[in-house]
């Protein structure tokens, strides 16, 4: 006691103020933001920060890997590759890569395929910015199979289904929809990757279609013949003639690019040539030969490709 006064000690207790700071932060930060915002979410803006620069990365990457894909197109011996690469190197070059994140609206997005290790087929540089851009791609499961095709795509010795025995990426397309990172409405491009033993059902669509084998093989049918593709090779679908991918010991890697009606019908057939009676309008390679229309460029490049392969390595 001083003077007939007390003396009184003040004990501060700074988990007390932290806890009075927050509560009065948000009304501090709407006139003094800078200070203050670090006081309102910041494990989120941590989260935000994280999530941003993964997003950044993935941007990247993608443009990356589709230029080196379209520069090997466009020195390709394949008149349909160098076409398409033609019309999907000026889409590239004009459209920034999305930075946004996709919502995946029909639930079909998946986690990356196991990543090929054999890629001599194709340059090195490609082989690296194949990974590493993998883990970033929008990967997702079919959405068109039924479950009854699911069991007829899945080998019958395992307990696999389409999940996780086809699963495929959309680069240049529709971001909204299937999480392509460079939007476009005149083309789809992506990637597509079959597991072993595995065949993906004949099916035609409006669209026109070119596959080109990155890593594996497996024996592709179009119409009434099957062929087997090798790495590197090329093979063209046209419009609504039937086909179908069957393959065998080796998991399949394709890069697809699809042209045309890109929102018409897609459909699956039980027989191979059925679909071109029912839609005589666009008729298959087989229907075109016997008519007299042979795409001599086409059948030309196939024959190249069984030749090159070798023996049949499907078993």
């Amino acid at each position: 006691m001083k003077d007939g006064r007390s003396e009184t000690t003040t004990v501060y207790n700074y988990s007390t103020i932290t806890n009075n700071l927050l509560l009065i932060a948000p009304l501090l930060a709407v006139q003094h933001p800078k200070p203050f915002r670090d006081l309102l979410r910041p494990s989120q803006q941590k989260k935000n920060k994280k999530a941003k620069n993964k997003l950044s990365s993935h941007a990247p990457s993608s443009h990356a890997l589709l230029s080196s894909l379209l520069s090997i197109w466009s020195s390709s011996s394949s008149t349909f590759a160098r076409h398409n690469s033609s019309v999907a190197l000026p889409i590239l070059a004009s459209s920034p890569p999305s930075s946004d994140s996709w919502q995946d609206p029909h639930g079909v997005r998946t986690t990356p395929p196991a990543l090929p290790t054999d890629l001599s087929a194709l340059p090195k540089e490609f082989g690296e910015k194949l990974a590493a851009a993998w883990g970033h791609l929008p990967w997702k499961v079919p959405k068109k199979l039924s479950a009854d095709y699911e069991a007829k795509m899945a080998p019958e010795s395992s307990s696999s289904s389409s999940s996780s025995t086809m699963k495929s990426a959309m680069l240049i397309g529709d971001f909204t929809q299937w999480g392509a990172p460079i939007s476009s409405t005149t083309c789809y491009l992506g990637l597509m990757h079959i597991g072993p033993h595995v065949a993906y059902p004949a099916h035609a669509h409006a669209a026109e279609e070119l596959f080109h084998v990155l890593s594996g093989s497996a024996a592709w049918s179009l119409c009434s013949r099957t062929s087997m593709v090798p790495p590197g090779g090329f093979i063209r679908h046209p419009p609504a003639a039937p086909h179908g991918v069957t393959t065998g010991r080796e998991a399949l890697l394709c890069a697809y690019f699809w042209s045309g009606d890109l929102e018409g019908p897609y459909w699956f057939t039980e027989g191979l040539c059925g679909e071109c009676e029912r839609r005589p309008v666009v008729r298959c390679m087989e229907c075109r030969e016997e008519g007299g229309e042979n795409d001599g460029e086409l059948e030309e490049e196939m024959v190249a490709r069984r030749t090159s392969a070798g023996a049949d390595a499907v078993s």
